[in-house]
Parts: C-alpha cells; structure tokens; sequence
C-alpha cells in the first residue's frame, strides 16, 4: 500500500487545490485551537461542506486540534471538539493531553493523532502514546531515515512524516522563543518565527537560525519500502499554487508517473536531518523564501516598476519584495500587469514592467524582486468551483449536547485531590554537580541534575559532597536519539537499583524508560496547563508537575482550583529559546552570545547530539511568591542549568539567595508572559 499525501489546506481554496492535486488527506484547522492561528482556517460548517466534499472524493480530513489548552477554555475547547465530530472528519491531531482526556471520555471513536508539537522523537515516546491509545504519531521533524525505520518497527501506532516545506530551527513544541518575546506562543499557534529574523554574533548580522526548507523527495523509495504511512506537506498558510504544485509533485513521485514541476518560491531546499545530517541545514544568509530573480524594483505610490526584467513574468504570478539587508518587505500575487502603459498577461526577458501593489512598504525604496512560476488554479475557477460545492452543500446543524461537568467524572475519587501543604520545599535545577558546595547556599531541599550515562552510579555519588543521594532527582538528556535509547534505559536502570529513586522527565518518551515505581516529577516541557493533563499525569504515575515557564499568573490561579496534581511553579529561570538537534558546525562555542535587540540575547549550550540557545536574561518572580505561596504548590523551583558562563557563579548564587529569602525583585530579570499573560 502506498504512503498518505497529506495535503495543508489554510482556507478552501486551497483545500480544493489540494484535493484536485491527489492528496489522499487534508489537515485543515478551525478557527481555535490549532497550531496555525495567523492562518484564515475554517469555521464549523466551511469544515463540514469540505469535510463532505473530500469523502465523496475519497479523500481523509484531519484537523490539528494542536495547542496547549488554558483552564479556562477547557469548556469551549470541549464545545468545538463536539461540533468537529459532527462534521465527520477522520481524525484529530493534538498536543496537549487534556484533549486526549476529553476525546477518550466522550468521543472513545475518533482517531487521535500525537502532534509533533509532542516532540517524539524515539520509540520511547511512541510506545507511551500507543499506551495512552492514540493511532498515529506525527514524529519530529529532525529523524534520519534510519531512526524513522527503527522506530517504525518497534510501534503499532500509524507513523507520519514530514517530508515537504518549512523547518523550525527548534524542536516543535520545545521552541518558547516567540513566547518569550513577544507573548505569542508557538504552543499556542501564535508563533511570530524569531527564527527567521536577523540576529547578530561578534558584530555580524546573519539569519543563524533559519533553517532551509524541507525537501525529502530522495527518500521515497525508502518510504515506501518501510511502509510509512502518511507523507505530510508543510504550508497552511502558503499560497494555492504552493500546495498544488507540491502536492502534485509527491504524488506523481510516490506513484511513479511523470513528475510535474516542483514548487520554486522557496528558500534553499535540504534533507538534513533526514540524511544523517549530511549537507546543510542553515540558510543564515538569506531569511526569506525566494524564487526565481525578476529584477530590481522601485515604487511609486501604488506601482512597481521593474526597469529590466531577468526572467519572464507572468498575471497571477507570486512576487517577493526584498528590502535592504535581504529583509522580507512584502509577498503579493499580480493581479495588474503592464508594460508601456499596456495591460498584458505576461512580459518577457529584458522588457520593462509595471504592477500595482496596494499594501503599504516604504516609498521610493529599491526591492529585489522574485517570482515563481505560473499558478495551477486561475482564482475565478477556484471561486466557481467553490461556489458549485456550496450550492449543493447540505447545510451544518450541530447539535449541542449537554456534557457532564467537566470535572465531575474526574472528582468522583475524592483520593485524587491534593494535600494543602503547609512547607513548600525548594527544587534547584543545574547542568552538573561540579559547583555543589555553593549551591549548599541555597539550602534546597532538591538538586535536580542532568543523568549522565558515561559515569557509574557509585563515581557520581562521589560527586554529592555529603548532599543525600536521595534528595537528587536525575533529568535525561531532552532529546534522546533511537540509537542511543537502549543504553540509556539500561543506566538508568543501573542508577535505580543503586538507590536514585527521583526522576525528572521533559519528554513523553522519559516515562517509557524510567522505571515505574519511581518518583517521577514532570518537567516544564511536559506541559500542563491546565487540570485534566495533570489528570492524565496522575495515571501515568507523575508525582508531581512543573508549570511551564511561558504560562501566567491568572492560569496558574485557575487551575490551581482544580487540583489533581501538587505543582512545582518556577520562581527563576534561564529560559531555553531553542532547543535544537542542528550543532557545531553551525553554531559557535558554548556561551556565545546571539543578540536580537538590547532586551534579548541568547546564550548557545552545544551538548554531544543536540544544543540549547537560552534567554540570557532570566526569568525572576520572587516577590510573587507569597502570592503563589497561596495557590497551594508543592515547592517552587529555581533553574540555574542554563546560567551563562560569563556569569560569577558564587555571585550569582549569593544574589538568587537573597532575592529568593526576602522575596525581592532581581536584577536584570524578565517576568515575561507570568504578570502580561500567555497569548
């Protein structure tokens, strides 16, 4: 059986340009709650008549359902869920496990798809979801062939590739860089791509964290041969001419007929990751997505004049306007195009032209100006064809229906609610133990630290300088390679029968390998903001949960009200930006600085198979404390993994101390989203 061409479809135009390409299915989100907000999406009844559309064409609709849920949308979160499955869509793609609560307990049919927004990136993972009863997994982008067959092999769960489109530099859903800056989460479809804007290094401006597009065409036999069972096509919010020609191209080739041309309008095209890291993943010269060269531009208030074309142009061709600096100025399709005064439908090399362009840039500007080919769909077809669709449409009634309380079913076991308790204790977080005698300072109650396979249990308890072995709780490496999983469960198992009973987990797949009767705390990219993950946390045998560092006080107070769970809420931090398997040689040492403006700077953390870029600038709400002293915490954490290395430890120590005691402000800190809120 041949692989799935999954289809993105931002709008119904280009969900008709989809379906009318080949894809077998479409992911398509509605107008909340998906991981592509800034796209146009669908409300419930366009969803149901395209939904209608693509089974009488034999085709599959699944919807990203993709983001973290705040407690107090919970109810309308369960309110849309209920009128998606009256549309009758296929399958549900989420990340946050509260949606999987509410799907399991009053949808038990419809099939659930683990986001890659979940990061699962190893058979770990896989195993855990496949436990948790979802069907299909939506690995991490960042596989080689190699870890995608192994990991193929060892689930029963449907696996879906990327294999066409965009590629963040970060994991998905481990990137709080956006959050951070902004307040516009990518765990929350909000995600404005700092990634792609200029950052400067020793006085160099350069795109170093902008990653080429994704091109795995070289790969589908290998696809086909490991029986992989969903190809998926980035771009939701890309032009129908991107999503026909690409699906077009992958179907042709995943069959074996002719190939058509390939999309162009695209930034440097690579299979890095997917290769075994062979070849280029940065293109840290050129941000934006471009085409062929058309030219150079200038504007006069609403037209632009190309003096000399390089290549032909043609009416509904995409255009790209680069300013100076090779920065994105703006992206239009033609709608009005003439030379010497005349309309024409296509001007070739060397000639002059003219089109309009409405949108507001700077006047008088020079742009280098691409385009790409020709669209597929001339948009009146696209809009007759559309309004036929319609005209035939039944139309979408959906019924509501009246849910138990939400948290009645939850409740019926008075055992599941929390403790008041009356000491919070403290968590310190670090990279390694060399410093411990300083951190002594802190008088913590935990030491949380990186596990680190290379040594015996009995050489790092050499390390504890007197500190109790059981007040250590040991955090895996985040990112955990398929090939490197065996030997690592095998020493954590080693560290457990040697006495290391405390566990810190970052990634569904750490609960697969650490050993149940553990005590596991679950860390802040295990995220939970709201109480019905922390329910599902509760049955997967978690002791106790972070709150992540992009959430806010007004959630934080909300789902502290609905308890299933103790919470562990960090009162500072080094906030990693980026976490990413993309190292030396695109990165410099560790602790260089990255410097986006005068508020945000990064420091890079490059580890054996994976690095970190973290805000230099922390994370300090010590005088919240006695406010959320009152939400009922189990403990409050103070992360120092990420401190830059420039830093005096001891100092910095003394001063965490003492703001952390008398509860005062830090200096050179951020709040960030916890006082202006989580968008």
């Amino acid at each position: 059986m041949l692989p799935e061409i999954l289809a993105p479809a931002g709008n119904a135009e280009s969900f008709l340009c989809a379906v009318e390409a080949g894809a077998d299915a479409v992911y398509a989100g509605v107008s909340a709650f998906n991981a592509r907000m800034r796209a146009k999406n669908f409300d419930f009844s366009d969803l149901a008549i395209m939904t209608d559309y693509a089974h009488r064409n034999n085709v599959q609709v699944h919807v990203p359902f993709n983001i973290l849920i705040k407690q107090d949308e919970l109810n309308s979160a369960l309110e849309a869920i209920n009128k998606i499955v009256q549309a009758k869509v296929d399958a549900f793609i989420i990340q946050d496990l509260a949606v999987l609560k509410l799907l399991k307990t009053y949808f038990p049919k419809v099939k659930i798809h683990a986001s890659t927004q979940m990061a699962i990136h190893n058979s770990a993972g896989a195993l855990i979801l496949e436990d948790l009863g979802f069907d299909r997994v939506v690995l991490a982008r960042e596989l080689s062939a190699e870890e995608i067959e192994t990991i193929k092999k060892r689930t029963k769960l449907e696996i879906e590739v990327f294999v066409h489109g965009a590629l963040c530099f970060s994991f998905s859903g481990m990137c709080l860089a956006s959050s951070c800056i902004g307040g516009g989460s990518g765990n929350r479809g909000l995600c404005a791509q700092p990634c792609r804007r200029l950052w400067e290094n020793r006085g160099i401006e350069k795109y170093f964290f902008s990653d080429c597009d994704l091109d795995a065409s070289r790969f589908v036999e290998f696809f086909k041969k490991n029986k992989i069972d969903s190809l998926k096509i980035e771009g939701r919010m890309k032009s129908l001419e991107y999503t026909s020609r690409a699906v077009s191209f992958w179907k042709s080739l995943v069959t074996g007929q002719p190939l058509p041309e390939s999309e162009n309008f695209s930034r440097k095209k690579t299979d890095y990751y997917i290769s075994g890291g062979k070849g280029a993943i940065i293109n840290s010269s050129l941000a934006p997505s471009v085409g062929q060269f058309a030219g150079f531009a200038k504007k006069f208030n609403e037209i632009v004049n190309i003096t000399k074309l390089e290549n032909p142009i043609c009416e509904g061709d995409m255009v790209r306007l680069i300013g100076k600096g090779d920065e994105e100025k703006l992206s239009l399709r033609i709608t009005e195009l003439s030379c010497d005064n005349n309309f024409v439908s296509r001007i070739e090399k060397g000639n002059s032209c003219s089109f309009k362009c409405a949108e507001k840039i700077d006047e008088n500007d020079f742009f280098k100006v691409y385009i790409s080919g020709r669209p597929v769909f001339k948009s009146s077809d696209i809009t007759r064809k559309l309004k036929k669709i319609y005209a035939t449409a039944k139309r979408f009634n959906p019924t509501t229906r009246k849910f138990k309380n939400l948290f009645e079913e939850f409740n019926k076991n008075t055992s599941l609610k929390v403790q008041k308790n009356k000491n919070h204790l403290l968590f310190v977080k670090v990279a390694n133990l060399d410093k411990i005698e300083q951190l002594k300072k802190l008088n913590s109650d935990y030491i949380i630290t990186r596990f680190d396979p290379e040594i015996t249990p009995e050489e790092f308890k050499k390390k504890l300088a007197n500190f109790p072995f059981s007040k250590i709780i040991l955090a895996p490496n985040i990112f955990i390679p398929e090939q490197d999983l065996k030997f690592i469960s095998q020493t954590i198992n080693k560290y457990f029968n040697a006495g290391f009973k405390n566990w810190y987990a970052e990634n569904m797949g750490h609960l697969s390998i650490i050993p149940k009767s553990s005590s596991i705390y679950a860390g802040a990219f295990l995220y939970a903001t709201n109480s019905l993950s922390l329910r599902v946390f509760k049955d997967l045998n978690i002791k106790c949960s972070v709150s992540s560092y992009e959430d806010d006080f007004l959630n934080i107070r909300n789902r502290s009200r609905f308890q299933f769970l103790p919470s562990i809420y960090p009162l500072f931090a080094y906030i990693p930006a980026f976490t990413s398997r993309a190292t030396v040689p695109h990165f410099f040492a560790n602790a260089e600085e990255f410097k986006l403006d005068k508020n945000f700077s990064l420091s890079i953390f490059n580890f054996k198979k994976y690095m970190v870029a973290s805000f230099k600038k922390p994370l300090s709400i010590f005088q919240a404390k006695k406010k959320l002293a009152e939400l009922n915490p189990y403990g409050f954490l103070i992360d120092i993994e990420y401190m830059p290395s420039d830093l005096n430890f001891k100092k910095m120590i003394d001063e965490i101390s003492q703001a952390y005691n008398f509860e005062l402000p830090f200096k050179n800190s951020d709040k960030y989203n916890f006082k202006r809120g989580l968008k």
